[in-house]
């Protein structure tokens, strides 16, 4: 099978392209921002056309959360216009599309899980953009039936410094971190996501919208004193502090915790997410 991952060198991107390169049924073409600018229709569509895949994927996005409260037109450049623009090539060219979008279209004000057909409530600038993109890809596809929404949160992985290998670092080194204890999520391994994308290419779900994270939930405290607890670290180095307290230039969710109850009718179910963590810490190599 013929995948084009679109956004190669990101955190998710990379680490898919070589998931699925470790599959001997795929052939993986990986394309960046210096291959493709997702935000020119034409070139969209021409390349597609050309390659012709069996799938797309698009991991492309602007992920910078503070920059883009004050970097407002390239990230609703990139994020609304250049998802649709895939969008539509895929409409034209009958390719199905995965889009990868984010749990951050929500966010509760209680430490629930929320239902996938939740009205959106994004918190910040991106995940408005966010959100507007999956509402003009569906629209857009609706006739041809080719669009598939996944919808991770707070992911790490081994190519892209991140949560988890900030952690490790500065409590490996001694050094005291001060972590926001009242914004809840649900931490996940880029290999989980992988994995939950591999179950639509191999056709084992239909198109849909789906929790790209771990089941359970957990504070970003709590995610950090699992991860002392794992290593062997020293978890008093870990102070608590509120989001308040937390200078950034965008809001974070208080909550944006994924309910998976969609899954078990399809037989398949992503692993809890301090199983996630432990799987992932004990092959990381930082």
């Amino acid at each position: 099978m013929r995948v084009l991952v679109v956004g190669n060198r990101g955190l998710l991107g990379s680490d898919l392209i070589k998931f699925l390169n470790n599959k001997s049924d795929f052939e993986v073409i990986g394309i960046g921002r210096d291959d493709l600018d997702i935000t020119n229709n034409q070139e969209v569509i021409k390349t597609i056309l050309h390659v012709k895949p069996e799938y797309v994927i698009n991991c492309a996005a602007y992920t910078d959360v503070d920059r883009a409260e004050s970097d407002r037109s390239r990230c609703a450049e990139v994020n609304i216009v250049g998802a649709l623009n895939l969008g539509n090539a895929c409409v034209v060219s009958n390719t199905p599309l995965i889009h990868i979008s984010t749990a951050s279209v929500f966010s509760s004000t209680e430490p629930n899980l929320i239902n996938s057909n939740a009205e959106f409530n994004p918190a910040n600038f991106y995940s408005v953009t966010k959100a507007e993109a999956e509402v003009e890809l569906l629209k857009i596809s609706q006739d041809s039936n080719l669009l598939s929404v996944f919808r991770p949160y707070w992911i790490y992985g081994h190519n892209k410094p991140n949560f988890v290998s900030f952690v490790v670092k500065e409590l490996s080194n001694n050094r005291e971190i001060k972590v926001v204890q009242d914004q809840a999520g649900q931490p996940t391994s880029t290999t989980q996501v992988c994995e939950i994308i591999n179950w639509k290419l191999r056709d084992l779900i239909p198109n849909g919208i789906y929790p790209a994270t771990t089941t359970g939930i957990a504070t970003r405290f709590e995610w950090a004193l699992e991860i002392s607890t794992i290593l062997g670290l020293n978890s008093d180095l870990i102070k608590p502090i509120r989001s308040v307290e937390f200078q950034a230039a965008a809001v974070r969710p208080f909550n944006a915790s994924l309910d998976h109850s969609i899954w078990a009718p399809l037989g398949v179910s992503p692993q809890d997410w301090k199983s996630n963590l432990r799987e992932y810490l004990t092959e990381a190599d930082f």
